[in-house]
């Protein structure tokens, strides 16, 4: 039978600095040692459960004392520096600092560590031993937060964590055990006491050798497993009034501009534009989408490229904070910051769908020149745009009427009025359901185009007691307030 603590680690951070060792040294313990594990369960008995005996606790604790197996999460070891200030800036010399390492482990968040004990408690004392682990809140500084639970009997997982193992991808680590006769008195004990009593360790006390896992690498490599190349970014667009949605091209074709400055070096990712200044012809570069939440007036704008973005592109977004522009009226200079970054499903998901049903958030400027009937045209244009995409043609068309002219249809700076293009509202109709985003058409990269899915899958309200029948539907993004 085992007795297991399951240690989950909400921060995934551990502080903690081995018993005969510097804080500055840059060293972690991990997994937290046996006498560390003790000491906690003895806090939280004096502090959360003093109404049990000494001599109850102390033949749990006893129990307890040989050396456990651990399972340990995947992790990482790092640090940070930083300076403090010396003990001449309480004299008033403000030049008087110290270097610090603050030292730590990372896993992932909410990380589970398991402690396992190749011992079988009574009852009473798998119940005190429930009280004393919820008692513990931290395990090494303070700032290593934890939630300890014991688990149920029975429960006899694995470990990679033990005083023996023949894996080759180890390393070994020296960790701090009781011994038996348990000293409940020497548990109290803190390293300046310690060294007091002329000893670099506590009594009644070994070093116990255990093999662990080798760390990942790096942090980074703990995020480059779990956080995919993103493939859109939301800017923020602030002022006390926002800009208008006619003004959608103007916003993306600024936005576009500030990220290929702020990036420095040449970017087909953000421009389009291969080295040789050619435009891509796949549609697989960025996207600059003006959002409108009210239909009103611009929120948000939208970065999405389907092959995603690399980090330095990610750092030429998160480095705007101001948007300038002197030659387009209704936008100006506006304060802009990024406030989300990763995969267009959880930063845009208004715009993924999936729906049978797609309709124009901005109008749609047709890049073919045609005759003949309008809407059969449109189609044709629209589907042969979707084939560009590798994506389902549409089975039906249908023209919504709206403000569409009243959108600016031209890049500021880059063409004149007279380009204007034509525009028009539209509804589309797939035999299945497919998945956006969907920008099509002229300028589709600057914000024309935009389609939005019909939320399908939403329950249909019911009338109020003060809601008239026939009035529970709100206005699609193509009306005007």
């Amino acid at each position: 039978m085992t007795t297991t603590l399951r240690i989950e680690v909400p921060w995934g951070l551990i502080h903690a600095t081995p018993w005969n060792r510097s804080a500055n040294e840059g060293t972690v313990e991990w997994p937290p040692s046996p006498w560390r594990l003790l000491r906690a369960l003895y806090s939280a008995w004096k502090i959360h459960a003093p109404e049990h005996g000494e001599e109850e606790v102390r033949k749990l604790l006893a129990t307890l004392a040989g050396p456990p197996r651990y399972l340990l999460p995947e992790f990482t070891q790092s640090h940070t520096r930083h300076y403090m200030p010396g003990v001449a800036h309480l004299e008033g010399v403000a030049t008087d600092t110290d270097k610090t390492f603050d030292a730590f482990v990372a896993t992932r968040r909410n990380a589970v560590i398991e402690v396992q004990w190749p011992v079988e408690l009574s009852l009473a004392q798998r119940v005190l031993l429930a009280e004393l682990a919820g008692g513990i809140r931290y395990l090494g500084r303070a700032e290593s937060v934890v939630d300890v639970v014991l688990a149920d009997p029975g429960t006899d997982g694995h470990a990679n964590v033990d005083l023996s193992d023949d894996s080759i991808d180890v390393q070994s680590v020296r960790l701090l055990a009781a011994t038996l006769p348990l000293d409940l008195s020497a548990l109290v004990l803190s390293p300046l006491q310690v060294r007091g009593d002329r000893r670099l360790v506590p009594p009644s006390t070994q070093w116990l050798t255990y093999v662990r896992p080798q760390p990942l690498m790096s942090h980074q490599e703990v995020r480059r497993r779990s956080v995919q190349r993103p493939t859109a970014i939301r800017l923020a667009i602030a002022g006390s009034v926002l800009p208008s949605k006619f003004d959608a091209v103007a916003l993306g074709d600024l936005v576009r501009r500030a990220s290929i400055k702020r990036h420095g070096l040449p970017s087909p990712t953000l421009s389009g534009k291969d080295d040789d200044g050619r435009l891509g012809g796949l549609h697989e570069h960025a996207h600059y989408l003006a959002w409108s939440r009210d239909g009103r007036r611009v929120e948000t704008v939208i970065a999405w490229c389907p092959t995603g973005f690399s980090q330095s592109e990610v750092d030429a977004f998160a480095s705007l904070r101001t948007l300038r522009s002197e030659h387009m009226d209704g936008v100006g200079t506006r304060a802009v910051s990024l406030i989300a970054a990763g995969s267009v499903e959880n930063t845009a998901s208004e715009l993924v769908g999936p729906s049978h049903m797609w309709h124009s958030l901005t109008p749609y400027s047709p890049v073919g020149h045609f005759r003949g009937a309008l809407e059969t045209q449109l189609l044709a244009d629209i589907n042969r745009e979707l084939r560009l995409r590798n994506m389902e043609l549409a089975a039906e068309l249908a023209l919504v009427e709206g403000s569409w002219l009243r959108y600016r249809r031209y890049r500021p700076a880059k063409e004149r009025i007279q380009r204007s293009r034509p525009a028009f509202g539209i509804s589309l109709r797939f035999d299945s359901a497919i998945s956006g985003p969907l920008a099509l058409g002229q300028l589709c990269h600057f914000g024309l185009g935009l389609f939005v899915p019909e939320q399908e899958s939403r329950p249909k309200q019911e009338p109020g007691p003060e809601q008239e029948p026939g009035t529970e539907q709100e206005p699609g993004p193509e009306q005007e307030p």
